[in-house]
């Protein structure tokens, strides 16, 4: 289940119980996503007033327009279609600018890894090409990790430990995760160690590619980087 505002307590307990994973989007990585997602619905709101009254917004409509516009739209799925008028004019206005937009960040790419915890991380990679590129040369590697902010604001980095420029994917931790390490002032900087080597001592990363499915190893191993003199 994703989520752009984060995941109130109870619904954080519940997915943990029925081993639901939550995806939270409401890092600073994605705010230029949520700024477009926010800017185009409103838009089509706006649009929806040359509707009928009685009229509901045609969502199948606009779900098949975007996906083809973005060329992803399933070949087995009938073509869904509306009265021309005034609301298919500006809609569809509306849709082909979120695509484009879409397509100029490219190279923004979302990865999700998979923790030695009960939750998946999205991670978000500005610059997908340099994280390819290392993975695949080192697809079993070892990580520095890095906490910024604190609180449920608070932000991770992931690095290669041996080529710190070479990618940076970001990420957040649940929040109830974020509350247990800022609850104690003192104990922060602890639980944050803490949680790297209890939590992300090791991230599975799988990925889609046209030959099928690759996966990639980031190991987090204190005493490989205490040895470098990385923190």
């Amino acid at each position: 289940m994703f989520s752009a505002s984060g995941f109130t307590p109870d619904a954080q307990k519940y997915a943990l119980a029925h081993q639901i994973s939550l995806v939270d989007l409401s890092g600073a990585s994605f705010t230029w996503l949520l700024g477009h997602i926010g800017a185009t619905a409103t838009s089509l709101c706006s649009a929806q007033r040359h509707l009928p009254k009685s009229a509901a917004f045609p969502l199948n409509w606009m779900r098949s327009g975007l996906r083809k516009a973005l060329g992803t739209s399933p070949l087995e799925l009938p073509p869904v279609s509306i009265p021309e008028g005034k609301f298919k004019q500006a809609a569809g206005t509306v849709i082909q600018d979120f695509a484009t937009v879409l397509r100029q960040h490219s190279d923004a790419e979302l990865l999700l890894g998979f923790p030695a915890a009960p939750f998946i991380l999205p991670l978000a990679a500005d610059d997908h090409r340099g994280f390819l590129e290392y993975a695949e040369a080192k697809p079993d590697h070892t990580v520095r990790i890095r906490r910024r902010g604190t609180g449920t604001a608070a932000e991770w980095t992931l690095s290669p430990a041996d080529a710190v420029g070479a990618y940076e994917l970001a990420f957040k931790l649940p929040e109830h995760i974020e509350e247990w390490i800022s609850g104690i002032g003192e104990k922060e900087r602890h639980r944050t160690v803490e949680v790297k080597e209890q939590f992300l001592s090791a991230i599975t990363l799988y990925r889609m590619n046209g030959a099928g499915v690759r996966s990639y190893q980031l190991r987090y191993e204190p005493s490989s980087l205490s040895q470098a003199g990385a923190p």
